[in-house]
């Protein structure tokens, strides 16, 4: 189920920075669930970045609002670049309409 607020062009904007940002990681191989946990006891088993209770959706939110890496780190000192582009490739997997194990 898809749930979004956002008009269809809005969807479409957001889509195409996350395939920016996607194509400005690409050759640096990325493994999200090195920094992507789901617990439910944490942050009611919505994805988080690990370590902290930072929501992946926060984090790709702050990007569709148009923030860069560096203004994201000084907002949540708590992450770093690399979970940043973590959440990208977590999300882009999921607009892949594929379904991906959470466990290792």
């Amino acid at each position: 189920m898809v749930y979004s607020t956002k008009s269809g062009e809005e969807d479409h904007r957001v889509w195409h920075k996350l395939q920016r940002i996607k194509n400005m990681m690409r050759g640096q191989p990325m493994n999200w669930r090195d920094h992507i946990t789901v617990d439910p006891e944490i942050c009611h088993g919505r994805a988080c970045i690990t370590g902290t209770r930072v929501l992946v959706t926060t984090v790709l939110d702050n990007l569709a609002a148009g923030l860069d890496s560096e203004e994201i780190m000084r907002s949540y000192p708590s992450i770093s670049r690399e979970s940043i582009q973590a959440a990208v490739c977590y999300a882009a997997e999921l607009a892949s309409e594929q379904d991906i194990s959470l466990s290792n």
